[in-house]
Order: C-alpha cells, then sequence, then structure tokens
C-alpha cells in the first residue's frame, strides 16, 4: 500500500508540475539530474545557480522517485554449514533490527509462515551436546521502514528501498565477515548429517586410542611421515589397507585429531562413503582440513559407473585445487578398487596394517593387565605365542577382556598367564568360525537369480533401497502367476 501511494503521489507531482511548466512557457528537462540540497539550519531548498525553481522541483521529485523505489537485494552464502550461517544469523539480527520481528509475507509478498531449525554448537559441561535454534522466513527490519527480508540456510533477499541501499549492502557484508570469523565447525573434530536445508555438522567427542598397538614399521610412517606432514599445504590422499580390526579406523582417528590439536585443523569423520561428495564443496572454506572416509571400496570398486566417476571427478575437479586437505580412506578389500581410484593424485599413499606379531599381541595384553595383581609375574610372550597366527588388534584386545573378567570373576582379581591362556582357548573356536568359508549355492536356480539381479541393478540402480509393498499391485496384475514371489 506504501509503495502504491508513492507511486500515485509521484506521478500526481509530476503532472502538476509539467502543467505548470506548459502554462508559463518554461521548458523542462527530464534528464537533468543536477543534484539540490535541503540546508538543515533553514530547512530551505538550494539549487545551483541558472536552475529554475520547476527545473529544481523536477529534479527533487526525480530523486524522491529513485529513492523510495523498492528493489530485492539478494545474497548467497555458499558452501557453508547451517550451524554456521543459522548461529551468526541469531547474533547479528538483535544487533540490527534489536527484537524479532515476524513478517506475514516474504519478498515476494507471498504469505509465509515462520519455521526453525535446531542445529548443534558445542557440548555442555555434562558432555551432552548443546544446540541452537535458528529462525528460518521472512521478518521485518523497522530501521528500513519496514523492509523485509527473507532468511534460509546459505541465503538472504531483502526487500528495501533504494535510499537504504548503502545500509543494506553494509548488513549483508557484515553477515559474511561474521561467518568468517566466528566459525564453530572450523578447526574442530565434526561429523555431518545430510539434510534437505544442507549440511549439518555435529560435534564428535572422539579420543586416540591409546590402546591400539600397531607394527613398528607401521607406527613409524604415521608417526614420522603422515602426521607431520599436516602441516604442509597441500592435498594429499592416503589409503589405510587391512583386514578388519588391525587398527585402521582408530589410527585415521588419531591422525586427525593430531592436525586439530597441532595445526588447527577441521577434522571431518564420515562414516558413511555416500556422504562424501556432498562435503567437497564445502572443503575449500573449512581448510586446512583432514577428511576421513570408511570402505571407500564401497564407492570406488566395480565397474566405472556414475557414482565412481563422480569420486573421481571430486578429487580431480576445480573444487579441489590448491586445497589444504589430506585425505584419509580405509578399506579392508583393496584388490577390488578400481585402476582409476589407484593412481597418483587420487591416492598418494598406501599405508598397510598387518596381523599382530606376538611382540604386538604381548604388548596389548600388558596394556590390559596394567594395575591388576599379578601383573609382574605374567610371561606376556608365552601367552602371545599360544594364539593362533594372523589376529587382528580387536581379536587380541577381547582376548584381554576376557582374561580380565576371568581374574575379576573367579580369582578375586589377580592376572596370571593362565588366565591369559583360558582366554585364548575360549576364543578358539569362535576365531575358527569367523575365518570359514561360507557355503555357497551354486545351484542354477540360484546362479539365474543373481544373473537377473545384476540386469535389473544396471537397469534400475535403486533398486536396492526401493520398497518391494510398492510393486505389489503391479505383481498382482501380471499374467505370470507367482511373479510377486
Amino acid at each position: 500500500m506504501q509503495d502504491r501511494a508513492n507511486k500515485f503521489m509521484i506521478t500526481e507531482a509530476k503532472a502538476e508540475l509539467v502543467s505548470t511548466a506548459k502554462e508559463y512557457g518554461v521548458k523542462l528537462d527530464a534528464g537533468d539530474k543536477t543534484g539540490t540540497m535541503i540546508s538543515p539550519d533553514t530547512l530551505k531548498i538550494i539549487l545551483p545557480s541558472a536552475m529554475n525553481k520547476l527545473q529544481g522541483a523536477l529534479n527533487l521529485i526525480q530523486q524522491y522517485a529513485e529513492e523510495e523505489t523498492t528493489r530485492t537485494y539478494n545474497r548467497s552464502y555458499p558452501n557453508l554449514f547451517i550451524n554456521d550461517f543459522m548461529a551468526v544469523m541469531g547474533d547479528i539480527i538483535p544487533k540490527y533490527f534489536g527484537m524479532l520481528h515476524v513478517s506475514p509475507v516474504n519478498t515476494s509478498l507471498q504469505p509465509t509462515k515462520p519455521n526453525y531449525i535446531q542445529f548443534p554448537i558445542g557440548f555442555k559441561e555434562d558432555g551432552t551436546v548443546r544446540t541452537q535454534k535458528g529462525y528460518v522466513g521472512s521478518i521485518l527490519a523497522p530501521v528500513w521502514e519496514n523492509a523485509i527480508l527473507d532468511i534460509r540456510p546459505g541465503a538472504i533477499a531483502v526487500r528495501a528501498k533504494l535510499k537504504f541501499e548503502a545500509s543494506v549492502n553494509d548488513f549483508l557484508e557484515d553477515v559474511e565477515r561474521a561467518i568468517r570469523e566466528n566459525s564453530i565447525v572450523k578447526g574442530n573434530p565434526v561429523e555431518i548429517t545430510i539434510t534437505d536445508n544442507g549440511l549439518i555438522a555435529s560435534p564428535i567427542r572422539a579420543k586416540i586410542n591409546k590402546a591400539i598397538v600397531l607394527e613398528d614399521k607401521t607406527e613409524r610412517i604415521i608417526h614420522n611421515l603422515v602426521i607431520p606432514s599436516l602441516r604442509e599445504r597441500s592435498k594429499t590422499s592416503l589409503l589405510f589397507t587391512g583386514d578388519f580390526g588391525t587398527g585402521k579406523t582408530e589410527t585415521a582417528i588419531r591422525v586427525g585429531l593430531e592436525g586439530v590439536k597441532r595445526y588447527g585443523r577441521t577434522f571431518f569423520y564420515l562414516e558413511n562413503s555416500s556422504k562424501f561428495a556432498p562435503l567437497i564443496s564445502h572443503i575449500k572454506n573449512y581448510q586446512p582440513c583432514t577428511v576421513f572416509v570408511e570402505d571407500v571400496d564401497q564407492i570406488s570398486s566395480g565397474d566405472r559407473d556414475s557414482s565412481m566417476n563422480n569420486l573421481l571427478n571430486s578429487l580431480d575437479g576445480n573444487e579441489l585445487k590448491n586445497v589444504d586437505c589430506t585425505f584419509i580412506f580405509t578399506t579392508n578389500e583393496p584388490d577390488k578398487i578400481h585402476p582409476a581410484m589407484r593412481r597418483p593424485g587420487r591416492i598418494d599413499q598406501v599405508v598397510h596394517f598387518g596381523y599382530c606379531t606376538p611382540e604386538m599381541i604381548a604388548k596389548i595384553f600388558e596394556n590390559h593387565a596394567i594395575g591388576m595383581p599379578g601383573a609382574a609375574d605374567v610371561d606376556f610372550m608365552e601367552a602371545a605365542k599360544a594364539c593362533p597366527d594372523n589376529l587382528q588388534g580387536a581379536i587380541v584386545a577381547e582376548i584381554s577382556r576376557r582374561a580380565v573378567k576371568y581374574s575379576n570373576n573367579l580369582y578375586d582379581g589377580v592376572i596370571s598367564t593362565d588366565r591369559f591362556l583360558d582366554a585364548i582357548a575360549s576364543m578358539e573356536n569362535h576365531i575358527k568360525f569367523m575365518r570359514d568359508t561360507q557355503k555357497v549355492d551354486h545351484s542354477l536356480e540360484n546362479l539365474m537369480g543373481h544373473v537377473m539381479y545384476k540386469s535389473l541393478k544396471k537397469a534400475f540402480p535403486n533398486i536396492d533401497t526401493a520398497n518391494p509393498g510398492e510393486y505389489e499391485s503391479y505383481f498382482d496384475k501380471s499374467p505370470y502367476e507367482g511373479l510377486q514371489n
């Protein structure tokens, strides 16, 4: 209504002025933009010399029309976590506009409703996650004559009069500066969640597992090469290989946390490789960083399909050029990784995590027995040599926990070599069970089923996540009896 009133007033004033000028034979120049001033002391209009009053009045009307014209200013803040953007908006809105004034319409003057996003910002003293609520929707800015602001994660639109352009742009720049200077994500260990509004980074209380014992040569690579290399400004990709339970994940977390502690790097922990692609675009804003991706073979094995191409393009693309980021990938089955993924630039170094040597087993046993009565008399090497070959550290740790449990339950907490030997014996059948080859059905029916599945998988890539119930009605109508089964 105010805009319409302004337009009507300007139109009427111009018409009256043109009529008056015509009546007195005064020629007006609509293109004359010579500025006029209003004296703050006398409240008089000051015209340039040689300018008649009617021309001055026309210039004032044109100046007023421009200042009262409403336009929309759009600013996006791409590739930022929702936490950072919404936390800054929660601080900056009261600074500029006081209390939150909800607008019933958006910048397109369409009805709108407010919404809120809950996001994590850190930890409370009791260790639980501290969250904050961010406003998403449209608000009024009384300081700009009730201009309208649309706020959504990563973007702001402002519908305001032209005379407030400088103030609006200052506000939009202030938002950008505040996000850069007050990030609650950068330099911290986080995991990401994918939402409809964008990515949320959740803080994690990961700790270095000091009980992990690595083979000497592997420990030297991690301690002397991998961790110190985090101070270098470069893009590097590491592949940690080895069987399950050999310490790959714990070591990757150790490297990431050392990067946070020593060099202020952001540490992204991705427990699912499907989150890798959405994170790529955010890395430049949060470098230097370390990105840990578990089970990379899930997206880098088999035929070179769209998922693998996306991974390779991401590693080679412009978004990662000249970034300071170390990628740590893990896999239990390196032989499944496609050859295209193996060349330098995509994988720069491979670190293998092998099975435990007797010395490693003895050290793990000793670590679990520290402080227990009888520990000084335990022959840890004798117990280690009694273990089956090719044990993972996780299995050795389970044997150790059983030895401690037997000691506490049956022997008043006194540990001994025999307790470790008992624990080893209790695990022998389970170890054999884990190593036995799975019996596979080689019948023609089963083989044809696999062929059918692979064919359907190529035609319908989402078949694994499809809901079978969606197709029941289709199968019911099928002329082939029993097809639904």
